[in-house]
């Protein structure tokens, strides 16, 4: 690169960054982001320039989410006022929680739906799972499982999970075990570990699937490898017995030790262990998904 380039490259930047400061001091909505992105050369060098949405001010709005939530709103709110998906997802969040605006859980449905209708999987996610608590809207199985679908059918691990706990126990479709396990299959082999540990109980008690111990081990391994109490509290169990392994006392004291180094959760998220190994052993699914679900 000749010498003339650079020298251009470095005052494009220094001028670049320099309006970048201003701007930063005005409301988002006195800014014409796009106009910007066509007049300054270089100014993709700091802000990504992406005609016709708010991903510009989403960027900056995410900058300032946990220095000045107050802030960030300003820029969130307005990207997502500009139809950006992302920016709608994140302020619908941001009223789930509390962070930044008041907590709002209508206000959350509203804008996870501005985002959903547009194919934003998070957002269809967590839709999802405001039908499916009735958070913010009324209590709707059907439609949490419209929504899980959608994200669950773009890959989206977290939705292959809820929707396949949906067809374990039957809401808002009917229960089959068979597509219960097609759908964990698919978030646990994307490193979904609650998928994981669900897919290890479905092999376990052989619902959905043929019995299989040495495979629900597997998945039990693979969720206790990142950090999934439940699952690490199975392994000890599995080694104790010997169930699905050869038993190695040593290698059970080993697994029990890290479920039991987890129980610095809060209280009532600590799973009852013994409760839950003895739901399973005893293929009691009401009593194992019921403490699953509350975890």
């Amino acid at each position: 690169m000749s010498n003339t380039k650079i020298l251009r490259r470095i005052i494009v930047g220094t001028v670049v960054f320099s309006l970048s400061a201003n701007l930063l001091a005005l409301e988002p909505k006195e800014i014409n982001w796009n106009k910007l992105v066509e007049l300054i050369p270089g100014f993709h060098l700091v802000f990504p320039p992406v005609p016709k949405n708010g991903e510009v001010p989403y960027n900056i709005g995410i900058s300032f989410l946990e220095s000045d939530p107050a802030k960030a709103m300003e820029y969130i709110r307005d990207a997502a006022e500009r139809g950006y998906p992302p920016a709608q997802y994140q302020l619908g969040v941001c009223y789930s929680v509390g962070n930044g605006v008041k907590q709002d859980k209508t206000e959350a449905v509203k804008w996870y739906r501005k985002a959903a209708k547009k194919g934003f999987a998070w957002a269809q996610n967590n839709l999802g799972v405001c039908y499916s608590k009735g958070s913010g809207v009324k209590q709707d199985n059907t439609e949490a499982v419209k929504w899980f679908r959608k994200a669950a059918e773009q890959g989206f691990d977290m939705a292959q999970f809820n929707l396949g706990g949906c067809y374990v126990v039957g809401e808002g479709v009917e229960r089959d075990k068979a597509e219960a396990v097609k759908w964990f299959r698919k978030a646990a082999k994307q490193g979904y570990a609650e998928a994981q540990f669900s897919l290890g109980v479905l092999y376990y008690i052989g619902a959905g699937v043929q019995p299989d111990k040495t495979k629900a081990v597997k998945w039990w391994h693979k969720a206790s490898e990142q950090g999934h109490a439940a699952s690490q509290f199975m392994m000890g169990y599995c080694f104790k017995a010997g169930i699905g392994v050869e038993a190695n006392e040593e290698e059970a004291e080993k697994w029990f030790h890290k479920a039991a180094d987890q129980g610095d959760r809060p209280a009532g998220k600590q799973p009852d262990m013994s409760k839950l190994a003895k739901a399973i052993e005893n293929k009691d699914e009401n009593t194992i998904w019921e403490i699953q679900e509350s975890w």
